[in-house]
Order: C-alpha cells, then sequence, then structure tokens
C-alpha cells in the first residue's frame, strides 16, 4: 500500500524521520516539503492551500500513483481535504491529525500573532536554531511571515467551508490529541460529523506537536483506520 505524508505549517519532510521504522514496516511511502518549506520549491507567491494541493496532485501524477492512503499532520491533513473535495479519486482514505479544519478571522488572528520572530528568538530560542536548521528554501522569519498570512487568509476566506466537508467522499478519520491546546475538540467533532464519510479518534495523552506523539499508539490507529 501507497502511504502519502503531508507535513504541517512551518514543518518539513523530515519531520516525519523518527516515524518511518514504523510507517515503512507497513507501507510503500512518499513524502516531500512544500513551497518554501524545508528544501522545497521556491515560490513569490502567497502560500496558499491551493498552491499545496497542486503540489500533492503533481506528485501523484509524476509517479502516476492512484488510490493513495495518506497522512496529514496538522496542515498537512487540510491539503489533503481540500484536494479530496476536488479529485475524489486520487486518495483511498486520508488519516488527519491535529487538523485545524475551523477557520475564523479571531482564531486566525490569535495564531498569526504567535508567529512573531523576535519574540520566538527571544523566548524560545532552541525553538528558533531548529527553524532555521530545517528551512533552507528561504528564511524561518520570511516563512514565519508567509504562514501568518496564510492564515489570516484562511480566517477571511476558508479553503473548506462546511458545505465543502459535507461532500468529501473519500473516507477521513479526524484524529486529536488528549492534550491537544491548538486544536479544540468540539471543532473536531462537528468537522468529523460534517463528512460525508467521516470518522473521529481521540489519542490518549497526546499534545500537538508531532515529535511528542507516541509512535506506536499513533501507528496502530493509522492500521486500524486503513485496514
Amino acid at each position: 500500500m501507497h502511504l502519502l505524508l503531508l507535513h504541517g505549517a512551518l514543518g518539513a519532510a523530515s519531520d516525519f524521520d523518527l516515524l518511518m521504522p514504523f510507517f515503512n514496516t507497513h507501507y510503500t511511502v512518499h513524502r516531500f516539503d512544500f513551497v518554501n518549506h524545508g528544501k522545497g520549491p521556491l515560490t513569490d507567491d502567497p502560500l496558499s492551500i491551493a498552491a499545496f494541493g497542486g503540489q500533492v496532485a503533481e506528485y501523484l501524477d509524476m509517479h502516476q500513483l492512484k488510490d493513495v492512503y495518506v497522512f496529514g499532520y496538522s496542515m498537512g491533513g487540510y491539503v489533503a481535504c481540500w484536494l479530496a473535495k476536488r479529485e475524489p479519486e486520487l486518495f483511498k482514505a486520508i488519516y488527519t491529525l491535529g487538523t485545524k479544519f475551523v477557520w475564523n478571522t479571531e482564531s486566525s488572528e490569535k495564531e498569526a500573532a504567535m508567529l512573531d520572530p523576535r519574540t520566538i528568538t527571544n523566548k524560545v530560542p532552541a525553538y528558533a536554531a531548529q527553524l532555521a536548521e530545517k528551512h533552507q528554501t528561504v528564511s524561518w522569519q520570511i516563512l514565519l511571515s508567509q504562514t501568518a498570512e496564510l492564515m489570516r487568509s484562511l480566517g477571511n476566506r476558508p479553503a473548506l467551508t462546511p458545505e465543502d466537508y459535507q461532500h468529501i467522499t473519500t473516507p477521513v478519520l479526524v484524529a486529536r490529541g488528549e492534550f491537544d491546546k491548538m486544536i479544540p475538540q468540539e471543532d473536531a467533532d462537528k468537522v468529523a460529523e460534517l463528512l460525508g464519510n467521516g470518522k473521529k479518534e481521540m489519542l490518549a495523552a497526546t499534545p500537538h506537536p508531532l515529535a511528542q506523539v507516541d509512535p506506536v499508539l499513533l501507528i496502530n490507529s493509522i492500521s486500524r483506520f486503513f485496514g
């Protein structure tokens, strides 16, 4: 089975390194960096879900892949659902973890305000160093600014509407960590109910950062859903 891994905002394909020994046991794995992330291709255009979705479609076409299983972490899950709405034949099933599905101006502005390079450098220098090491296509400071604008854009005009979720026929599991402070449980529940073929799951004692997720717990959950 082919499994495509889609990373989150400010992430990179390398975020899945620690999980690869588990994934490789079960699947033929594919992953890449979104534009301006990691070592991904450069774009001067504003970041958008449509641009990320276009990358996914291009990758699948290039490798002649269809009926692919997808694990989308955070923003990666949102991108996968956006593309599934438009090209349902591409995916066999989508497993999302820590994905923010409900966007509005208030929540997007709150998240965008957290992406201040000076504040991150002063208050969490270790995280700033990680971002600097991870992102080589553009500086992490520029990527933070671009991501903040993406969030504001989604707050003003979400890429997926409640009606869109209802028309996604691909099976989607909405997984949320029990200790995830970024994704309200009611939002995850709402979207799981709206999805045309949706399910939900709570990962016990799990926070938002992918690096802090128990790999065995995650792989077992993914394997149960994909079958």
